[in-house]
């Protein structure tokens, strides 16, 4: 199943995500592109770039400002 991100890009957004280690993490990204099966995105939680692999989200859901800033 794949999540259709396309109308986020240049948004922060709350994913529920399974990474490779098949652990499920909440991840708060500000989408940067979507290429393929992939998305980049800025990780803010991590504070870096990360790609992620589409059908390893679960839900995503636009972040309001309060939430953003809560990540310091």
């Amino acid at each position: 199943m794949f999540i259709n991100l396309q109308r986020y890009i240049g948004q922060t957004v709350d994913i529920i995500y399974v990474d490779r280690k098949e652990q499920i993490t909440k991840r708060t990204i500000q989408v940067n592109e979507i290429e393929g099966e992939s998305i980049k995105a800025f990780c803010l939680g991590k504070n870096s770039p990360r790609t992620f692999r589409l059908d390893h989200i679960l839900s995503a859901m636009p972040t309001t400002r309060e939430d953003v800033t809560t990540w310091s």
